[in-house]
């Protein structure tokens, strides 16, 4: 989508991005130029940051710890990206210092970032854009996983740490940005369930009192799948877009984390903006190569898919059906695990 309306904006929206592990020493940015030519068009481009830019602070024990490259905050930047969340179960893996260190770089290369600050009110403290005479808002926070074996390191009154995801605040900031003047309002959220392609019913409960509040947009985090994509109201509820660029990481247990094609399908969204709120929304299919680079796909298969996605999200009796859902994606699980392990080992 080209914007060529000059009281309009575009905005693109993608998924994770975690340029360590197996990616680490693949960061040459022509390998990626394809993306950064999708994305010069676009006044505000964001993704969901999984991973600090250092290892040098204390890890975190008992749990799957991810950092990536100082080096991979420049390609990064070269792809466009000038706004992150930070808000997510991966950004505290080594503790404060990592986190420091991550601040520093963003500042560095002029991105900006919410869901994480020094103290809780910087944490909650919005990242502003006002292109155009449209002045669009960023929120970011997060909420303790069931998967998750430590706690999350909430940001206090006086220590570092993520905005939490508490309704109240939630509401609260959206209302102090609207006071504020601000005409759009995103609000990414780090929520849910790994694995699976469906969000909770309750998820769907809370994104539309987030709309009802007043926010815009919600981009949704942290299934590591693309979930469906639902207008409601005004508002354009983004549940999870998957991975981004998503590096293969070592687990606890010392196994590699490989992505089967079951993480294979992302998006990103190119949104179209104006004072009054989403004029429309275009989706971008995307395909996760063996490589872990996204290219645009119009294979059917994956179209379809996306459309099952968004139509189970969107049916009223969405609830009285998840967990017929739920035990679907449950063989689909067990599935992509048995290729996986035919694949690598043979039968």
């Amino acid at each position: 989508m080209n914007n060529n309306i000059k009281d309009s904006i575009n905005l693109i929206v993608s998924g994770d991005i975690m340029l360590g592990g197996s990616l680490s020493a693949e960061l040459e940015k022509e390998k990626f130029s394809h993306l950064k030519n999708d994305f010069q068009d676009a006044d505000i481009v964001f993704g969901n940051l999984e991973a600090p830019f250092s290892n040098e602070g204390q890890s975190q024990e008992n749990k799957i710890v991810l950092s990536q490259p100082k080096e991979a905050a420049e390609l990064i930047d070269y792809l466009g990206f000038n706004i992150l969340s930070l808000g997510n179960n991966h950004i505290m893996d080594y503790g404060e210092k990592g986190l420091d260190e991550t601040f520093r770089i963003l500042n560095d290369n002029n991105i900006q970032y919410v869901g994480a600050g020094n103290d809780l009110s910087q944490a909650r403290k919005p990242a502003e854009f006002t292109i155009n005479g449209i002045k669009t808002v960023l929120l970011g926070y997060t909420i303790q996983s069931t998967e998750e074996s430590n706690d999350l390191l909430y940001a206090k009154e006086k220590k570092k740490g993520l905005a939490p995801f508490d309704m109240d605040i939630i509401r609260e900031d959206i209302n102090q940005a609207k006071a504020n003047g601000a005409n759009i309002v995103i609000v990414s959220l780090h929520w849910g369930q790994e694995k699976y392609h469906y969000p909770f019913p309750e998820q769907r409960e809370q994104a539309y009192e987030i709309i009802d509040t007043g926010a815009d947009i919600i981009a949704g985090h942290h299934s590591h799948l693309i979930q469906g994509i639902e207008r409601y109201k005004k508002g354009v509820i983004v549940y999870s877009l998957g991975n981004f660029i998503f590096g293969e990481f070592m687990m606890p247990n010392g196994c590699i984390q490989k992505w089967g094609d079951r993480y294979r399908l992302s998006a990103y969204i190119n949104f179209n903006l104006a004072k009054k709120g989403v004029l429309d929304y275009d989706v971008v299919p995307l395909w996760i190569g063996k490589d872990l680079i996204p290219r645009k796909t119009e294979k059917k298969a994956h179209l379809r898919a996306l459309k099952r996605y968004s139509a189970r999200i969107s049916d009223v009796n969405y609830e009285g059906k998840f967990q017929h859902i739920v035990c679907i994606e449950k063989i689909d699980i067990v599935l992509d695990k048995i290729k996986r392990k035919i694949f690598r080992h043979g039968l």
